[in-house]
């Protein structure tokens, strides 16, 4: 079968991976390992509050209450575009939609950042929101900016788009099942063996999110998750083409429907709604939005940030067979596409990492 290691001709072992977790990272890395030749297995306990179902997908190139560039997004944008319409072309599916961010000041603190940023802020990346171009139910009295470059990507849809994509051409299998680890994994006469599911391979990758945290062969790495929420609200008569964003954002979805969110929680990393994080959006949604509005659904996920906010990825440096990419935190769908392609790169053709995101490093504390 596709996905056992075999010994060929020449004696030469041929390559083949498992893929632990099957979100954005590990859906977007069997893409780029399929395409290079790689035979794939993907295993992922397939749960709908996973921290990729659960996103919303937003890709901004100005964040934060400092309106900071997105890390890397000059580089990123451009990769993740490419990748996300050649998914759309062949599965016939719509997932990235442009949408630009109309960014509002939220506070008089806010409104100072603003007045130093925009001076040094790259021109392409935002403009002057004109007056007049928000609707009246809108509050917004100290003004905002807008950011045209915005997206927003159907993160489920490209999950099942992809699968569906990869597993007809044969070269990738999806497995469903979780993997206790070290207990279910050995290595022996050059394989790594998935015990429960009978699964040989060469290379072992862990795409895991959060669940990461507990993993024995990459212990050395620092997480910071945080646990978001996000609502669905339907907000009848309400008509905007784009996101809106003040302390919270507001994002038109699919038949009239909106979502919004999200909620930054520290102390807690279970993955279920909370009474408190679905207040917090809706008291921040009432400081903007002029109208009446109604929770139809809240939804919660936990964001696998590694500290340095940026992501982690590469080869184990002790052991043979292992790699890691996790560290995607809010801006992966951004950042997967990039990070899956400079990871498999590594992995096939022996190409370097790039040191800040390099896992040897990072396990060690470094950050560049």
């Amino acid at each position: 079968m596709f996905w056992i290691a075999s010994w060929a001709g020449g004696g030469t072992l041929q390559r083949s991976t498992a893929i632990i977790g099957g979100g954005l990272a590990g859906t977007s890395l069997a893409w780029r390992l399929h395409r290079l030749g790689e035979s794939v297995t993907v295993i992922d306990p397939v749960e709908p509050n996973s921290s990729s179902r659960v996103a919303a997908g937003l890709i901004t190139p100005v964040a934060g209450q400092r309106f900071v560039v997105s890390w890397r997004y000059d580089e990123a944008w451009p990769i993740a575009e490419a990748h996300y319409r050649e998914v759309e072309s062949l599965s016939g599916s719509m997932l990235l939609v442009d949408r630009p961010m109309t960014r509002l000041i939220e506070n008089e603190r806010e409104a100072g950042f603003w007045a130093i940023k925009r001076e040094s802020l790259p021109r392409h990346l935002w403009r002057e929101l004109e007056p007049g171009e928000l609707p009246d139910t809108i509050h917004a009295p100290l003004g905002g900016v807008v950011l045209p470059a915005a997206a927003r990507l159907d993160v489920a849809g490209y999950l099942d788009a992809t699968r569906q994509l990869l597993a007809a051409s044969g070269g990738c299998r999806f497995l469903t099942g979780r993997i206790r680890l070290p207990e279910d994994l050995r290595y022996s006469g050059g394989m790594w063996h998935v015990k429960p599911l009978g699964v040989q391979v060469t290379r072992v990758v862990f795409c895991q999110g959060f669940e990461a945290r507990g993993n024995p062969w990459f212990d050395g790495l620092s997480f910071n998750p945080s646990k978001g929420e996000i609502l669905d609200i339907e907000v009848p008569g309400l008509v905007a083409s784009h996101t809106i964003h003040r302390g919270v954002w507001l994002v038109p979805a699919t038949n009239g429907a909106w979502r919004a969110g999200s909620t930054y929680t520290w102390h807690d990393t279970s993955a279920f709604p909370t009474e408190s994080g679905c207040a917090e959006i809706v008291e921040r949604l009432e400081r903007f939005l002029k109208m009446p509005f109604q929770v139809t659904k809240q939804s919660a996920g936990i964001r696998p940030n590694i500290h340095g906010f940026t992501p982690v990825i590469g080869s184990h440096p002790t052991v043979d067979g292992l790699a890691f990419f996790n560290g995607l935190g809010s801006k992966g769908s951004l950042l997967a596409p990039m990070m899956s392609d400079q990871l498999a790169r590594h992995l096939v053709l022996g190409e370097p990492v790039s040191r800040d995101v390099d896992v040897r490093f990072r396990m060690r504390g470094e950050r560049s």
